[in-house]
C-alpha cells in the first residue's frame, strides 16, 4: 500500500529511508511525526496492535508465575483489573496533556484490551450448567448490545461535541476513549456469548457477503483512506466536506476490489508461505510418541 501510493498513484511521502523504515516496521508513532502528513494515518492502530502482540507473552508468563498454588480464574480477573486500571489512568493522563509514546501507544488502550481478554477468560472458564446458561442469556439479544454500541458511538459527536478538526478538551478526550471502549465491547459480546444461530444480526454476520468482507477486511482497512481521499478530490470536496454517502458509494467498490487483489495477490500467498515454513521447521514426532 505504501509503495502503491508513493510510486504508482502518488499521494504520500514517507520522507526517505528513515520514514520508510518507520512506516514499514510500524514504529512511526513512537516519534512525533504528523500522521496526516505522511504514511497511512489509520496505521497508528497497527502500531498499537503490534505492541500488544509483544506485550501479551510477557503478561502471560507473569500471570502463569502468579497462578501457582492460587485460584487461576481469580488471578486472571485481578490481572485484568490491573490492566484496566492502568488503561484508565493513561486515558486520564493523556486527557490532561501527557503526550509521550510510552503512554499513548499501548497503555491508553490497555483498558480495551482488558475487556476483550475478559471475554476470552469468561468464555473459556469451565462454568457449571447454570452459569453457562446465564452467560448465554446475557449475550442472546444481539440487537440490545449493538444498540448500546450505536448510542455510545453517537455520543462522541452529539454529546461530547467532538470536532475531528479541533484538539479535544480533557473531558472530550477522556469521554471519547470510554465511548470507544463501550462500542468495542458491545459489538463483540454477541459474537462470543449467546447462541450463534439466533437472531438477524448473527445471520447477517454469517452470510457469505459479510464473511467475504471479513476475509479481506485487513485490505479494506489499509486501502480505504487514500481511495476515499482520491474520490473526494475527484468530486472537488476537501477532507470532511461534501456528502459522505456519495463518497462512500463511489469508493466502496474500488476499496473492495483493491482489498480483494491485496488478499489474493499478497496476503494469502504470504500466509501460505509462512505456514509451509512453520511446518518445515516443526520437529516431526518420533515413532511411538503420543
Amino acid at each position: 500500500m505504501l509503495a502503491f501510493f508513493t510510486f504508482v498513484a502518488p499521494r504520500i511521502n514517507i520522507f526517505g529511508l528513515h520514514g520508510f523504515l518507520l512506516h514499514t516496521t510500524l514504529t512511526q508513532t513512537y516519534v512525533h511525526i504528523n500522521p496526516f502528513a505522511d504514511g497511512l494515518p489509520p496505521a497508528w492502530s497497527l502500531v498499537v496492535e503490534v505492541s500488544f502482540y509483544l506485550f501479551l507473552p510477557l503478561y502471560a508468563l507473569t500471570i502463569g508465575a502468579v497462578i501457582r498454588n492460587r485460584h487461576p480464574f481469580t488471578v486472571e480477573l485481578v490481572g485484568l483489573a490491573v490492566l484496566f486500571a492502568i488503561g484508565v489512568g493513561a486515558i486520564v493522563a493523556i486527557g490532561f496533556g501527557l503526550d509521550v509514546p510510552a503512554v499513548t501507544v499501548l497503555p491508553q488502550h490497555l483498558g480495551a484490551f482488558a475487556l476483550g481478554m475478559l471475554l476470552a477468560v469468561t468464555t473459556t472458564h469451565p462454568w457449571d450448567e447454570h452459569a453457562t446458561d446465564r452467560l448465554a442469556r446475557i449475550g442472546r439479544s444481539a440487537w440490545m448490545w449493538w444498540t448500546a454500541a450505536l448510542v455510545a458511538l453517537l455520543a462522541i459527536p452529539f454529546v461530547l461535541r467532538l470536532d475531528p478538526l479541533e484538539a479535544p478538551s480533557a473531558v472530550q478526550s477522556i469521554g471519547m476513549n470510554f465511548c470507544q471502549m463501550i462500542v468495542g465491547l458491545c459489538v463483540v459480546v454477541p459474537v462470543v456469548l449467546g447462541p450463534q444461530d439466533h437472531g438477524a444480526i448473527r445471520r447477517l454476520l454469517r452470510s457469505r457477503p459479510a464473511v467475504y468482507v471479513g476475509l479481506v477486511s485487513y485490505g479494506v482497512y489499509l486501502w480505504h483512506w487514500y481511495i476515499l481521499r482520491i474520490v473526494a478530490d475527484w468530486l472537488g470536496w476537501r477532507l470532511y466536506d461534501g456528502n459522505w454517502i456519495v463518497v462512500l458509494a463511489l469508493a466502496l467498490p474500488v476499496v473492495l476490489f483493491a482489498a480483494s487483489v491485496s488478499w489474493f495477490g499478497v496476503e494469502r500467498p504470504v500466509s501460505r508461505l509462512a505456514s509451509r515454513v512453520g511446518r518445515a521447521n516443526t520437529p516431526r514426532a518420533t515413532a511411538g510418541s503420543s
